[in-house]
């Protein structure tokens, strides 16, 4: 009957496997969409961010109008002045209007400093919100595309649900169990989790570990969020280090031939308020540099 069992279990494992491809296209339809819409608003504030020297001359217009005003006849359409701030000065033309008198001339420069600079602040922290949004996009693409069961799947959908990405079907929605987390045993015997989406990765992190157990994560790269369940025991290097190197797997410098692996005490992990899924700040940590190889996570997986 072995046989016949294992052949059942094959064809489970494929249909199931079919089941999440066949749902996973419709959200991989979604998310690349997404993340060219973000693109192109990264590219669009990317653009508008204005170029610092040129805010700066404006400014120093001003300043240098301020200086020699009464040096300047008005109703001039430029003055030639020297400027100081140069080391050696040089000779700079300012272009004025000549229905204003001097003062007014360098209060509209100051105005148009003020002005120009604000709008390159903003469109700076759009842009840098834009990216964040891409690289948060990015992570669940990839974690698309690990998904294995469907309730990976379906962790994924109600995230990018709950963060506007796509409609809610109240209608359809199962109650799927929780997905699980990939589950390794290091050479020593030692339990090792990882998350294979965000919402795994806070649940992982904040619900199913301890205080002393150790926290690894890729260091400023996308990755999951890995677990050594030590129970307050020291861990032995050689568990670190392939905790280490499947965090590097699970990330996304999976392909890199060295990655920098950060590990803390999950007690040092945070999640700050409003944060998205899988978001975490952390303080205490050390850092590990690791080659991922690939043969490891089939020698430790459970």
């Amino acid at each position: 009957g072995s046989v016949s069992e294992a052949a059942d279990e094959f064809y489970r494992i494929r249909a199931q496997q079919e089941s999440v491809h066949r749902r996973t296209a419709s959200l991989d339809k979604v998310l690349s969409s997404a993340i060219q819409r973000i693109e192109r608003k990264a590219e669009k504030f990317a653009l508008s961010i204005g170029d610092e020297a040129e805010i700066e001359r404006l400014r120093l217009y001003g300043e240098l109008l301020t200086a020699h005003m009464y040096s300047i006849k008005s109703g001039s359409r430029e003055a030639s002045m020297q400027n100081y701030y140069l080391d050696p000065p040089a000779t700079v033309v300012i272009p004025l209007d000549e229905t204003l008198s001097v003062s007014d001339n360098a209060q509209q420069y100051y105005k148009k400093y003020r002005k120009a600079k604000y709008a390159r602040e903003i469109a700076t922290v759009k842009f840098q919100e834009a990216e964040n949004e891409f690289s948060y996009l990015r992570g669940i693409y990839e974690d698309l595309a690990a998904c294995t069961t469907d309730a990976d799947f379906e962790e994924i959908r109600q995230e990018l649900e709950a963060g506007g990405y796509v409609r809610s079907n109240q209608k359809k929605r199962i109650k799927l169990p929780s997905s699980k987390p990939h589950h390794f045993v290091s050479s020593d015997g030692i339990d090792i989790f990882v998350g294979k989406n965000n919402t795994q990765n806070d649940r992982l992190t904040f619900r199913e570990s301890s205080p002393d157990d150790i926290w690894l994560h890729t260091k400023d790269i996308h990755g999951s969020h890995v677990i050594i369940r030590a129970f307050g025991a020291d861990v032995p290097d050689s568990t670190l280090l392939e905790a280490a190197i499947l965090a590097a797997l699970h990330s996304q410098a999976k392909a890199a031939p060295s990655v920098p692996v950060d590990y803390t005490k999950r007690k040092f992990v945070k999640k700050p308020s409003g944060a998205k899924p899988g978001m975490v700040v952390y303080t205490n940590q050390k850092t590990l540099i690791v080659n991922p190889d690939p043969l490891l996570e089939n020698r430790l997986r459970k």
